[in-house]
């Protein structure tokens, strides 16, 4: 199994993403673990409401393709269908070392 790093970019600025970051265990059965992201500033349900994105580790090639380039780079705005400026960004390892 080849494993790599992804950086995660918020939807918009100030969203706060990265804020809390958890496994969220193996929520589709695929045998792989899911990733839950918290952008606490969020504006998705009214001003600073915070939003969560659930990763699905089986999609995250997917995701990161989704902006023309497979460079390690996952835009959420993007895969969430959130237009907006890049924000902060959290560094996923999705070796387990750290």
């Amino acid at each position: 199994m080849t494993t790599r790093s992804y950086t995660f970019i918020g939807g918009a600025v100030n969203d706060q993403v990265g804020w809390s970051v958890a496994s969220a265990g193996d929520v589709d059965g695929d045998g792989l673990d899911d990733l839950i992201i918290g952008a606490r500033s969020a504006d998705g349900g009214g001003t600073d409401s915070g939003e969560t994105y659930l990763i699905l580790a089986a999609d995250l090639a997917a995701a990161d393709a989704a902006d023309g380039t497979t460079d390690g780079v996952i835009d959420l705005g993007l895969v969430a269908g959130i237009d907006g400026d890049n924000a902060l960004a959290v560094t996923v390892d999705t070796t387990g070392s750290g």
